[in-house]
């Protein structure tokens, strides 16, 4: 949690980061199963209070240094900006030494408990991907359990590949009925409007 401090005796909000999973449409259409990008967000409370409320961390920031340089009336001090910054550089440093390449995050896979999760990290396997991708050696090296998780993980992709191009194809059609319905319905009013208006 970060408290940014000013020099006058206005109260600056606490501020904390946190990473989260947000699913990546274009990424989940195209690959035909659920895909997810991580995502930095800010929580932001006035201190002393309870209500919060989280944004998107670099929407939020970049928001504040152009208020802040407009001079509009609430931004925050330049100093404050600038802190916030800081501190976000520093936090998302640390936090996406953790990150991947290309594939699913283990720690997006529900079929794994956190201790599980915790030995693939230490052996360098961060993707369900890579779990089922695991040689002799890297099995060897987990121990017990790891024909059974290499098994999981290739029945996990085989079955995400298989259904979720077809879930992701109906749900595509759906928005698409969708869109066309309101089209329709957008296109009656306006008939029945011009017919009433004798045009």
């Amino acid at each position: 949690m970060i408290q940014l401090l000013a020099t006058d005796n206005s109260r600056p909000p606490v501020c904390s980061f946190k990473m989260s999973a947000v699913e990546d449409r274009e990424r989940t259409i195209a690959d035909g199963m659920v895909r997810y990008k991580d995502v930095a967000f800010i929580n932001v409370r006035a201190p002393g209070s309870k209500d919060s409320m989280d944004h998107v961390a670099e929407e939020y920031i970049w928001n504040k240094r152009s208020a802040a340089l407009r001079n509009a009336p609430g931004a925050w001090p330049m100093e404050w900006v600038v802190r916030l910054e800081e501190a976000y550089k520093s936090w998302l440093a640390d936090a996406t030494s953790d990150a991947v390449l290309s594939g699913t995050h283990i720690k997006n896979w529900p079929n794994i408990t956190p201790a599980e999760v915790q030995n693939l990290l230490a052996l360098g396997l961060k993707t369900i991907e890579d779990v089922a991708n695991m040689n002799s050696q890297a099995m060897a090296n987990f121990g017990l359990g790891a024909v059974i998780l290499k098994q999981k993980a290739e029945t996990y992709l085989r079955n995400a590949e298989d259904s979720g191009k077809m879930v992701e194809e109906v749900v595509a059609l759906r928005v698409a009925l969708e869109e066309a319905k309101t089209q329709i319905a957008d296109l009656r009013a306006a008939a029945t409007k011009a017919f009433r208006n004798g045009k």
